[in-house]
Order: C-alpha cells, then structure tokens, then sequence
C-alpha cells in the first residue's frame, strides 16, 4: 500500500507492506537492514515491535516522519498456510460532556480508549477536561454550530453562526478553544447541519484549528457537509464519522450499531462511530467493549484513525 500523507504543513510518500519470510530469519534480516541503511543514512531511524496481531513490524522513519511500514507474516510451505489478519481498528467518540461531572467518570469505567468530545462553558467543562486527560483518555473539543432549524433548535454557548462576521468567528473559536487550555487534541462539531455546509465559513474556522496543531473530526451532521474536504485542503488532519451509535436510544439498536461499526471496520480497515452519554449507551459500551476489544477490532483513540 502506498499513499502520501502529511502533518503539519509537510508532506511525504509512505508505503507499507506484507513481507513473508521464515521466522528465524527475521531477526537476520532486520540486523542486516539496520546496518546497511544506518550506515548510508546516519539519521535514519529504524524500530522493531510486535503488533496486536503478534506479527513482526519494522518501522523506518526519517525526521520522525514514518516512510515505511515493512510487517513481517511466517512463510509457511502450501499445505500448513496461515495468514495472519490484522484486526480492523475502531474509535468511539462520545459527544456532549460538560453538564454532569459524573457521566465523565461512569463512562471512564469502561477501560477502553475512548474519546471524550466536551462541550464548551458547561458548568463542568473543564474540569471534566482535566479529569480525561489526566487519565490518559484523549479529549476533543465538542465546537457548537448552527444547525438548520436555528433558533427553535439551540446549539449553547460558544456557537458559531452563519450570521457572524469573520472576525466574530475568529474569536468565538479561539475563545472555545481556549476553555480547554492544552487538554484536547482535536475537535468535532457539536449540531452544525447548517454551518457545515459553508465552506467559506468552515474555512476560517478550520484556519484557527490548523493554528492549534489539531485535527478535525466532521461529525456529519449534512450529508453535504464540507468540513472534511475544506480540513484535507488546508492540510489539517483530518476525519469522518462513520456510524452515530444512539440515535434510538435502546439497547437492541445501540447493541445493531456496534455489529454495523465492526463490519464497517472490517471492510475499510478502520471505522469511526460517534455516541452520547445516555445511560443505555454506557451500559452496552460497559458490556461490549472489552470483548470488542479482545476478539473482534482494535478500540484505539480518534486520533489514531485521523490522517
């Protein structure tokens, strides 16, 4: 597989690949490799780990940019084959914290790395922030936008609305941003069917986030939304939610939605979905994920699934 990304305004060719080989010449091959390349390019740096699917991987960066992904899988002779599959990854990000301290600390309970996407100017907001963080769990900024329906339909304080200039925009965004201090790590829109589908205005909000170092995770509230193809084009990290966990709010449909994630992952490699911190919500999370986790896909953190 091979693909060009970029982080940070840089840009870079990256390959990754399947190498068979016998498994007592890996370590063989991977001295070989370190010294050869070692020795042509000193700054080069070249590591070796085992995956979640105990499969060899050697990673060769440069600049602490990765360039290649060689992971090794045993050959074996035709009648004993056994190809190892690595397991699909997903990220689950729950929306809307910020009102109620102790919903942030019942879904901390799962033991998962879930993402935790915090509202703005909630009377908990930022201690909430800090409590995540603190935990190791990553923390989003959950950014207000004016949905269609606006104002019968109220997206809360902090929100960014079609009426502003783009000065006023400016500053609603840095002043959203600046609630969290350094706890978050990127930012999802909160509502924003209507908003999102201005570029011109996503654009503005977009450059303020680029300023932060954050990726931006379109919550896909419009099919038309184009906050992820504006993000791309500005060189932001940047994603799409896939699947919304709870928008029946049942253990039966939350329960369907996770086995819909799970095939989603499998045929794409990787999957997001996007839930909210009901009660039915937590309690099939609490119940699923573990095994999830173990058997089925790789839970990992939004920001591992961003590019």
């Amino acid at each position: 597989m091979e693909r060009r990304n970029s982080r940070k305004g840089t840009s870079w060719e990256y390959c990754e690949m399947a190498v068979p080989i016998k498994k007592h010449n890996i370590d063989k091959f991977y001295s070989l490799l370190k010294e050869r390349l070692n020795k042509k390019f000193p700054t080069i740096s070249i590591t070796s780990s085992i995956n979640s699917s105990n499969l060899r991987v050697i990673k060769i960066a440069i600049d602490r940019l990765t360039t290649h992904r060689l992971i090794f899988k045993e050959k074996f002779t035709p009648s004993t084959v056994k190809v190892a599959i690595p397991r699909p990854q997903i990220a689950i990000v729950i929306d809307d914290f910020g009102s109620v301290y102790k919903q942030a600390k019942d879904f901390l309970k799962i033991k998962v790395p879930i993402t935790f996407s915090i509202l703005p100017f909630r009377r908990h907001s930022r201690e909430i922030a800090k409590l995540v963080h603190e935990k190791g769990f990553e923390v989003m900024l959950h950014l207000p936008m004016e949905p269609y329906g606006y104002p019968s339909i109220k997206p809360g304080e902090g929100a960014l609305l079609l009426s502003m200039t783009d000065d006023q925009i400016r500053r609603v965004t840095n002043r959203c941003l600046d609630d969290f201090d350094s706890c978050i790590s990127g930012v999802n829109n909160h509502m924003g069917s209507a908003f999102t589908e201005n570029k011109s205005k996503m654009r503005i909000v977009l450059q303020e986030i680029k300023k932060r170092h954050l990726f931006f995770l379109d919550s896909l509230t419009s099919p038309h939304s184009t906050a992820y193809k504006t993000a791309t084009s500005l060189h932001i990290p940047a994603g799409r939610r896939d699947i919304f966990l709870d928008v029946k709010q049942t253990r039966e449909f939350v329960s369907g939605q996770l086995k819909k994630l799970i095939s989603i992952a499998r045929r794409k490699g990787k999957a997001i979905a996007i839930g909210h911190p009901y009660t039915v919500t937590l309690e099939v999370l609490k119940d699923r994920l573990p095994e999830i986790n173990k058997t089925q896909a790789r839970i990992v953190p939004v920001s591992e699934l961003i590019k």
